[in-house]
């Protein structure tokens, strides 16, 4: 290009440059634009594209690479944490994979990460429950350097993962056997460990040998009198250990696909699919393992789990306790009529609470005393163990009825508790509570004759007396032995039939809408935690069960007392549980129990 040129060009690129994507003339009066990186363009007096239309695309593109990048980095987060998840066993079901169809009971561990943080700040808002804890690890520790020498920090916490599951299966000799896994995130520690604990026991004079089974390698213990006692091995990222080497067999075999898993077990993966999802464990039992020990007398037992098929429950955790919701599942084929009938009742509107002492050590609660009872008889001579002729001999040798002077006309809620005593039930300071029911009936006539009638049946056979008493404001009628100390005595209370065996607890009843358990804090934590529709609760306050059962022990043994067994129940409050009404299909029954938590030890 001639010198000539180059310089008025150069001259217009500098310009161009310093006004930036202006327009300008050039040495032939042309407008030239330098908005393409400093390459000069010869345009026609309108630009092509405004300024605004640039100036907005650039915003927009702008826009795009910020929400492209955040994208990109909520990608790259959440992948990480899946990782680390999927390597620490957060929240992970993986060792049922490990566990044979034939497994009769199984409990699984792996917290995802919310409910971890649950249970770390239950431990900072509940001193109780972390000084149980403590001690629980402390006791551990100790038993594991005394007996192994193993340091849990050093030897068992740098490979162990979150998850852990303990099983109980059948064996070939219609026997069980155990299998526990826990999750590997370390494979040489675990090795480590393991040969230690080896290492230790054989130096205590037990023989170890090893084998090759199917490229796993299993180290088991023989003895003089079985196969083996112990076995272990690394399977699938599980440290894998058994009761026998013929389980640890049969733990490769599953998880090497040759034997059928629990996680493909039809009735497994019904009960699974219906708890709940975010849990730190949960507990699955198979019905035949329900069913089989109870033999032909037990007939409570039979009735209840006649025609189960599976049961499990969820483990969760929030800021007041523990939470366990449970399902069983029955086969609706094999349901007896009474089975039918107690899964379908109504829903309890449980009136009887503001009538029951907030100072209630135990109360169960229910409707249809007498229908309830009709139907057990009922399931029980379906069962071939016919209970009603006892209940007949008792009739007769008593001269009553009680289907006429009781369960005619209980027709409404129940309720049946304790309440402390330190005198002791009928005197015996050993069993420091009382007992109380209350009836709610629509035929109060009815109620007090049939009352009556057993009373007096009663009192001509033990030799007591009995007289009527005001109460609160109300008539009741008592019975007394010979020394004067009651023995048992009923009246009414806002419509409903109270029965106590002792003054002072028909004093409490009498006195309890003041006080109602409905009012109780302690009641009233546990309810907001179980299903509303309900047919009654089951409560236990296991302060006021603490506080009179250590009234009942030695003062020489309650130091004992205080440090081996306090520790382990020093962080539970209370105890409730409640059936839902509100869900569920025919054959299934659900329910929760809650555990809520001291905040502070007991003194």
């Amino acid at each position: 290009m001639p010198a000539e040129t180059k310089k008025p060009l150069h001259d217009l690129l500098n310009r161009l440059r310093k006004d930036g994507p202006n327009t300008a003339k050039d040495n032939r009066g042309m407008q030239v634009s330098s908005d393409h990186d400093g390459l000069d363009c010869a345009k026609s007096p309108t630009p092509l594209v405004s300024r605004d239309a640039i100036q907005a695309f650039a915003r927009r593109h702008r826009w795009m690479s910020v929400s492209a990048r955040i994208l990109l980095i909520f990608l790259a987060v959440s992948c990480i944490a899946v990782l680390v998840c999927q390597w620490l066993h957060l929240g992970t079901n993986e060792a049922v994979q490990i566990m044979p169809d034939n497994t009769r009971v199984l409990l699984s561990i792996s917290p995802p990460p919310l409910q971890l943080g649950k249970l770390y700040g239950i431990q900072a808002t509940s001193s109780a429950f972390g000084v149980t804890a403590q001690h629980i690890k402390t006791t551990l520790l100790e038993g594991m350097a005394r007996e192994l020498n193993l340091n849990v920090e050093k030897d068992i916490l740098p490979w162990l993962g979150f998850e852990a599951v303990a099983a109980i299966l059948e064996n070939d000799r219609s026997g069980t056997e155990v299998l526990i896994a826990l999750a590997v995130r370390n494979s040489a520690g675990a090795s480590g460990f393991t040969q230690k604990v080896r290492d230790q026991l054989e130096s205590k004079g037990r023989y170890f040998e090893e084998e090759d089974y199917h490229n796993v390698r299993v180290v088991y213990q023989r003895t003089r009198f079985s196969d083996s006692t112990l076995a272990f091995a690394q399977i699938n990222h599980f440290l894998v250990i058994g009761s026998s080497v013929n389980a640890l067999h049969r733990a490769v075999d599953t998880a090497q696909g040759r034997h059928k898993s629990l996680g493909r077990n039809v009735q497994y993966r019904k009960i699974l699919s219906q708890l709940q999802g975010d849990r730190i464990g949960y507990i699955y039992v198979d019905g035949a393992s329900l069913t089989a020990p109870f033999t032909s007398w037990e007939a409570l037992a039979r009735i209840a789990t006649n025609g189960l098929q599976s049961a499990g429950a969820s483990i969760t955790l929030n800021g007041l306790g523990i939470r366990f919701n449970s399902l069983l599942m029955y086969d609706p084929d094999a349901l007896t009529i009474a089975q039918d009938q107690a899964m379908q009742l109504p829903t309890n509107p449980n009136r009887i609470l503001s009538v029951v002492p907030s100072n209630a050590v135990f109360f169960a609660n229910g409707q249809q005393f007498g229908s309830r009872f009709d139907q057990l008889l009922a399931a029980s001579d379906a069962s071939g163990e016919n209970i009603l002729w006892r209940i007949r001999d008792m009739e007769s040798s008593l001269d009553i009825d009680l289907q006429r002077d009781l369960f005619q006309w209980a027709d409404g809620e129940y309720a049946l508790g304790l309440l402390e005593n330190p005198a002791g039930l009928f005197g015996d300071a050993a069993i420091p509570f009382d007992l109380i029911a209350i009836i709610e009936t629509h035929n109060l006539d009815a109620a007090r004759q049939g009352l009556q009638h057993i009373t007096d049946a009663v009192a001509t056979q033990a030799g007591t007396k009995s007289v009527d008493v005001i109460i609160g404001g109300e008539l009741f009628r008592v019975s007394n032995d010979t020394s004067g100390r009651l023995t048992f005595g009923y009246g009414s209370v806002e419509g409903f039939v109270v029965i106590g065996s002792s003054k002072e607890a028909l004093e409490v009843v009498a006195e309890a809408a003041k006080s109602p358990l409905a009012r109780s804090a302690t009641f009233s934590a546990l309810a907001t935690q179980l299903p509303t529709s309900n047919t009654g609760y089951a409560y236990l306050n296991v302060d006021r069960l603490m506080e009179a059962l250590y009234l009942q022990i030695p003062v020489s043994q309650r130091k004992m007392f205080d440090e081996q067994f306090r520790p382990y129940i020093d962080w539970i409050r209370a105890i409730a549980e409640a059936d839902d009404t509100a869900t569920g299909q025919r054959g299934e029954v659900r329910s929760s129990v809650f555990v809520l938590l001291n905040s502070q030890p007991r003194e």
